[in-house]
């Protein structure tokens, strides 16, 4: 059976461990990086935990801005295709209704040569 302390120090290594993943994950120097590892290193294990938390929340809202971009962009990419796809769509129906009225000309004219 661990010991408390010994649970403790992995608890706080866990910690520490997510919180250098997070910080890895910041847009910032590597210098900013080295010098926010080095604060951390000096936290309170309650203190770690709230900057895990506000670091998380940072991640969290970097990432759904970037899924968001890249939704749009892909609704813009459909948008665009169909928009396409229809306006060819249109193009062959006028070319077929003109057709129609040729073909209907044409006919009205054979009919009045009889």
């Amino acid at each position: 059976m661990q010991s408390k302390v010994s649970l403790e120090k992995e608890i706080i290594a866990g910690w520490g461990r997510k919180l250098g993943f997070l910080i890895d994950a910041l847009n910032i120097t590597q210098s900013a990086k080295d010098l926010l590892v080095e604060i951390v290193s000096m936290m309170e294990p309650e203190e770690m935990i709230k900057l895990a938390a506000v670091l998380e929340e940072k991640l969290a809202s970097e990432q759904s801005a970037i899924l968001e971009i890249e939704l749009q962009n892909k609704l813009d990419a459909m948008a665009m295709k169909y928009a396409a796809e229809a306006e060819a769509i249109d193009q062959n129906s006028l070319n077929e209704i003109r057709e129609l009225i040729k073909e209907k000309a044409l006919s009205d004219i054979r009919q009045t040569i009889k």
